[in-house]
């Protein structure tokens, strides 16, 4: 191949690349994404999404364009709950992502870095592996699950860090902060959308008494739990919301519109934590980039009536959660709540293992998935015991020295985001599922690594951009 033929095919390729990671190209994945939600064609949407993350793994040499339809394709199965029989029928078609993963790695290698929060992860590894020794069954310890899990959330976090990390750098081409921003938000966009589609589906199947849309689709009293997918729906919302307020707060007003559409879906959702834990999540938001001005009297007083407002929409959830209308006492949630400490007892150092199909009592769950508490806090003591407290909390105390030391506006944005996600956690499986939100916890936290160190006083609220 002459040189001014390679020379030829390297430009196109490097326009191809430009127009993958561009907004149109993301505006055209939801449009198509939609189509398949349409018409409720789950499946064959999951199978598109799959095949178009193998191309741009093979393709691209930037890891940053495969985000979006990755998280489109979780959203896509959200409405296909107990469908391992389904999706298993598939199988034959995994080589062509693994073998697009293995090229993209091999082809594009970029030397290996470990920044502070992989420790985190490592700990945390340990401790998933270890979890319910000297309590769980060999049995349950190797089923295919159970190995799943603890690989996934484990040692296989560990490696998705260390190559994700390699590839999440800065660019020459474009500001790899504002193309994530733009990935989350586009991916709250396509989350709305599902939402809205849902909830149209739910209506005409005759939930909604006597034809009265309006009355049922605002009433939080009705419909709770009404689709599988509303607590999944919901944290995604609450993670994109944040990239919402940060292009509010570089004085780019459109960002408004998918504000408003996301923070209405949260509550039209009806997933009672999205509808409450949304609350204070706006709350916070709203509070932290008002904070931002550059007006310190503006400053001070969102201060002072940011903490006034957080402390009521805690106090009403609290006050919900004590009524039983936001977690009813006889739920399996509780029920796992007050056996969570069982658990723990029976086996303080290690718990009884995340693989433990102890408390099928209560909670069974479907094929494929383990037995979750629902509530991340439960879910590490009764799970890994002391190790598992000591691990997560070492993680946590990592991840916030990271965000005091990187603080910024972005790096601001990035921990809202895991905010989001970390209040859904306490009442879901939230991190414990650990695609996509284990996963994105990560590139969160990879994204926050690679930004320079914060000059920020504390005093005055200088804060960069």
């Amino acid at each position: 191949m002459t040189e001014e033929k390679t020379m030829s095919i390297s430009i196109r390729l490097a326009g191809v690349r430009k127009f993958l990671g561009s907004p149109l190209f993301m505006a055209l994945n939801v449009i198509v994404g939609s189509a398949f939600l349409a018409g409720r064609a789950y499946v064959y949407g999951a199978i598109f999404f799959l095949m178009e993350i193998s191309v741009l793994l093979a393709v691209s040499d930037d890891i940053l364009p495969t985000i979006l339809p990755f998280l489109q394709l979780c959203v896509t199965v959200l409405p296909c709950y107990n469908s391992f029989d389904t999706f298993i029928k598939y199988v034959y078609l995994a080589p062509v992502p693994i073998a697009a993963l293995a090229f993209h790695f091999i082809a594009y290698k970029k030397p290996i870095k470990v920044g502070s929060t992989f420790y985190g992860i490592a700990a945390v590894a340990v401790a998933v592996t270890t979890g319910g020794a000297g309590a769980i069954s060999t049995e349950e310890y190797t089923s295919l699950s159970s190995l799943f899990y603890m690989f996934t959330l484990g040692i296989g976090m560990c490696g998705a860090y260390l190559l994700l990390k390699s590839q999440l750098v800065k660019r020459e081409d474009y500001d790899v902060r504002d193309r994530l921003a733009e990935t989350m938000i586009y991916a709250g966009i396509y989350a709305s959308i599902q939402t809205v589609l849902l909830i149209w589906f739910a209506y005409k199947s005759g939930i909604a008494p006597d034809g009265e849309f309006a009355d049922w689709l605002w009433d939080i009293r009705i419909g709770a739990g009404m689709f599988q997918a509303n607590n999944n729906l919901a944290t995604i919302l609450m993670m994109c919301l944040p990239f919402c307020f940060y292009r509010l707060r570089q004085k780019k007003y459109v960002y408004a519109v998918p504000l408003v559409i996301m923070a209405l879906c949260l509550y039209t959702g009806k997933s009672r934590a999205g509808m409450y834990l949304g609350i204070i999540e706006i709350v916070v938001l709203t509070a932290v980039y008002l904070m931002t001005s550059e007006n310190s009297k503006v400053r001070k007083g969102v201060f002072i009536i940011s903490v006034i407002g957080f402390v009521l929409a805690l106090k009403f959830v609290l006050d919900l959660l004590l009524s039983g209308k936001l977690v009813s006492p006889t739920e399996a949630r509780a029920l796992l709540l007050v056996r969570s400490f069982d658990d723990f007892w029976s086996n303080p150092l290690f718990g009884q293992g995340i693989g433990s199909r102890k408390n099928t009592d209560i909670y069974n769950g479907v094929a494929g998935t383990m037995i979750w508490y629902h509530m991340m806090l439960p879910q590490i003591y009764g799970s890994m015991g002391l190790v598992g407290i000591a691990a997560y909390a070492f993680q946590a105390y990592g991840r916030i020295k990271l965000t005091v030391k990187k603080f910024s506006l972005y790096t601001l944005t990035l921990a809202m985001s895991y905010f989001g996600l970390l209040l859904m956690s306490q009442i879901n499986p939230g991190e414990f599922c650990p695609f996509p939100y284990g996963i994105m916890a990560v590139i969160m936290f990879i994204m926050m690594e690679n930004e320079p160190d914060s000059e920020w006083n504390i005093t005055d609220l200088g804060w960069r951009q």
